[in-house]
């Protein structure tokens, strides 16, 4: 069964109120993505300061290229670690909201079973969409960048200009098509290459739909940080008490809301984007889950007249 998108918002929702479990794997991955982060910039900053103990001895420009290579390749490490925990966390939630659109309900067993199953997938895809990302940005960056320096300055601002209008064309494209790849991967679960076809086929076709789906979780959560700062203002008398405490409760609440947006806000999108992707008709004779209100589900009273004897 098809949906519209006006449908897929709206069930959407009520998919995420019945199945507030997909926000788990969002909550995991923050928590695990900050303890990655403090350890390995701990990790990183004991590795660089052992090569720039060991090469001391060395030439100065072989020290400063030991201590550079040592400091780009523990960081591509730890930056790969951590991708790869948020791939098996994503993949996992995809599948959780594929599993509610389907059949109504989701457990966690769902996020382990298609994390292990298409986290690698989802990996890739974010490598390679990363490369995609940052590579003609650093390309269209030489000509200005190299025009500056040969003291050509109007010609320099002039490619600046160029380049940078190229640059926001290019990156919009290629995120409004990155935006259901994911759901594609799983979705699908036909490898990298035909997510990514299937992703390009449906972004190409249905492009008001993904940016109806990326205006409602942008307003979703610019709604919601809105409501968050009016309940926090009150902390801002903390300024007047002392500018340090206000700075680590402001900090706190900040941290606060990004783990209650991750559990709540972003599933709610994963589940939309879900929807909106399955509704084309893929997986077969499998048809979308139509979930009812919660008033729906309550007992009805009775229509007759109880007769007591």
């Amino acid at each position: 069964m098809a949906e519209t998108i006006e449908e897929s918002l709206k069930n959407g929702v009520l998919s995420w109120r019945n199945n507030l479990e997909i926000g788990v794997p969002y909550l995991l991955s923050m928590i695990v993505t900050t303890i990655l982060i403090l350890v390995s910039v701990l990790g990183v900053t004991l590795i660089t300061a052992a090569t720039s103990a060991l090469t001391q001895n060395m030439d100065s420009s072989l020290s400063s290229f030991s201590v550079l290579a040592a400091l780009c390749l523990s960081g591509l490490v730890a930056f790969a670690l951590t991708a790869a925990f948020n791939a098996y966390f994503s993949a996992g939630a995809i599948g959780m909201s594929l599993e509610a659109a389907i059949k109504g309900r989701t457990t966690l067993s769902d996020m382990a079973y298609y994390g292990r199953k298409s986290w690698f997938d989802i990996f890739k895809v974010n490598m390679l969409w990363a490369a995609l990302l940052v590579l003609p940005g650093i390309i269209l960056l030489v000509p200005p960048v190299y025009a500056f320096y040969s003291g050509a300055v109007p010609q320099g601002i002039a490619l600046t200009v160029i380049g940078t209008a190229i640059y926001l064309t290019y990156a919009v494209v290629l995120c409004l098509m990155y935006t259901i790849t994911g759901t594609a991967v799983v979705v699908d679960g036909k490898g990298v290459v035909q997510g990514i076809n299937s992703a390009k086929v449906f972004s190409s076709k249905n492009k008001t739909k993904i940016l109806l789906v990326v205006f409602a979780y942008m307003g979703t959560l610019s709604g919601a940080s809105f409501a968050w700062s009016v309940l926090t203002s009150p902390l801002g008398l903390l300024q007047l008490l002392s500018p340090a405490v206000y700075g680590i409760a402001q900090g706190l609440m900040v941290l606060l809301f990004l783990l209650i947006a991750s559990f709540m806000i972003t599933p709610l999108y994963t589940i939309w984007l879900t929807r909106t992707y399955i509704g084309k008709g893929v997986k077969g004779a499998r048809t979308i889950h139509s979930p009812a209100s919660r008033h729906l589900n309550r007992e009805q009273p009775a229509k007759q007249r109880e007769i007591y004897v």
